[in-house]
């Protein structure tokens, strides 16, 4: 789900076949960042994108990191019709999930 919401704005996101097909609510704060509404023990909060994101890499990472060892780099494959703010969301979420920006690399998914 993460992959089509990085990056979008609400405009896109409601325009989009995906929004027929969820069952999590979506919404944007003043800055039009996106949120999904998460419930976690009977109590729902709204979670930005880039920060749901940033949790599901540093556990990723982890794991990663303790088969591998530190030396990890990570790249990102993104559709061919991303904008600018697709790698921002990205690098947004690495550093949220504690990860060197250096270690970080984003291709277009048709290279």
């Amino acid at each position: 789900m993460m992959n089509l919401l990085l990056g979008k704005n609400i405009e896109e996101v409601k325009s989009s076949a995906f929004t027929s097909h969820r069952k999590a609510k979506i919404s944007n704060d003043d800055k039009g960042r996106l949120l999904a509404e998460i419930n976690y023990k009977d109590e729902k909060s709204n979670v930005f994108i880039t920060s749901l994101l940033g949790m599901f890499l540093a556990k990723t990472v982890a794991r990663i990191t303790d088969v591998y060892g530190p030396k990890v780099n990570l790249s990102f494959a993104l559709p061919s019709d991303y904008n600018s703010s697709v790698p921002r969301a990205v690098r947004e979420a690495c550093t949220i999930a504690g990860i060197d920006l250096k270690t970080v690399s984003t291709i277009d998914a048709s290279d």
